[in-house]
């Protein structure tokens, strides 16, 4: 999702799938989603995914560390809209993954705002990289983008 500006992504262009409903509260001043809420969006789109997976267990320390974040917004989001994540992995390194998403507002085929977040995999008690577990690598797999 580097680079220049680009047409938003399109619901084909995802492999996982989870729902939000958008709350009052969402709204800002402008009466649009604020800009930060966003990311709450984007975080509970991939730790669903992550739990779903068992690659995430609450009760536990997270087994990875967030190195690098972006979000690019295309069209406006509201209270009372019903949101869809899409969310793709873009590239599996040897100790991190690249998961990208697409906010789709209500029918919309067309994103609204698409993320990405690169997850470094962690030792819990070093806190050092370490390789993609092998349980985690296969789910990744399943949801590897076109481009991966």
């Amino acid at each position: 999702m580097s680079g220049g500006r680009r047409e938003p992504g399109k619901r084909s262009d995802y492999r996982y799938f989870t729902s939000i409903t958008t709350r009052w509260n969402d709204n800002d001043q402008m009466m649009h989603v604020n800009n930060a809420v966003y990311y709450m969006y984007f975080d509970t789109a991939q730790t669903t995914f992550y739990i779903q997976r068992g690659l995430l267990d609450m009760r536990r320390t997270s087994p990875y560390v967030v190195a690098e974040s972006g979000c690019r917004h295309f069209s406006e989001v509201t209270y009372p809209d019903l949101l869809t994540v899409g969310v793709r992995v873009a590239t599996l390194g040897t100790s991190s993954v690249r998961v990208e998403m697409g906010l789709f507002r209500n029918d919309a085929d067309m994103a609204s705002a698409e993320s990405y977040f690169v997850h470094v995999f962690i030792d819990p008690e070093t806190r050092r990289p370490i390789e993609v577990p092998p349980h985690a690598r296969v789910q990744f797999a399943t949801i590897l983008g076109d481009d991966a």
